[in-house]
């Protein structure tokens, strides 16, 4: 759950509970600084850190202003992180996707270029345990009806897996297997998932008791680890892994 501290005033408490928000009010006779963990103070800190970042553009559209925030939110998130390799990286991230628009096209018409810049400054580029979670319980669906649609969507072109043979195998082979009714899975049930969230990526352990056939009926208990990456707008699989376990 989003919380949000702030002074007394129903503008404020109305725009918590039009958006679903925790609100801690606090008096402005500054007698009361304090209510559990949360400090206005801190508040009042992020406030003046916002108002010296924004100054220096000298007036903004408020159209534009969740961007503009989004901004003000990735550099301050990442004002620790100032170092030689981060910013090396970040660099070498930013080149990860050709454009070949102009400046003029790009404002001419809707390209996947547009989306991905959109979705970065509209805070997209954010990720939290949430929207991996939702995306693993669709691959756990789309696997147990052998939807190969959405396993399709879900898993990258360039995909590394190795199974729990130490086998190595593609996408593609991974699909067929749905595809010609030679892999039948009837039962995924989760024992244990964590989640390791990285820049650009997401790293998922989970432990499933899997039920099906593959040629001969089998049952048993499986790690996976599974390796998310952000590409152009959409997150996939690109790496992935399974063990028996014993």
């Amino acid at each position: 759950m989003i919380r949000a501290a702030m002074s007394l005033g129903r503008a404020f408490s109305s725009y918590a509970n039009s958006k679903g928000l925790a609100h801690y009010r606090f008096k402005s006779d500054w007698k009361q600084r304090v209510k559990g963990v949360y400090h206005i103070q801190n508040v009042n800190n992020y406030h003046s850190r916002l108002k010296r970042w924004i100054d220096r553009f000298n007036g903004l559209a408020t159209k534009y202003l969740q961007h503009y925030l989004a901004w003000f939110r990735y550099f301050d998130s990442k004002k620790y992180e100032n170092t030689t390799s981060n910013k090396k990286n970040m660099l070498v991230s930013s080149c990860l996707f050709t454009v070949n628009e102009t400046n003029t096209n790009l404002h001419r018409q809707k390209s996947w270029a547009v989306g991905y810049v959109r979705q970065i400054l509209k805070g997209g580029f954010f990720v939290d345990e949430t929207k991996i979670i939702a995306f693993e319980e669709r691959l756990r669906t789309a696997m147990l009806s052998s939807n190969v649609e959405v396993l399709d969507e879900l898993i990258a072109e360039d995909l590394i897996f190795v199974n729990h043979f130490g086998q190595i195998l593609s996408k593609e082979t991974d699909i067929e297997a749905h595809r010609s009714g030679n892999l039948k899975i009837t039962g995924i049930d989760i024992l244990d998932q964590r989640i390791r969230l990285l820049d650009m990526l997401a790293v998922t352990v989970t432990r499933v008791t899997l039920t099906g056939t593959f040629g001969t009926p089998f049952e048993g208990e499986f790690c996976y680890t599974r390796v998310w990456q952000y590409r152009i707008g959409k997150w996939q699989i690109v790496s992935g892994h399974c063990s028996s376990v014993t």
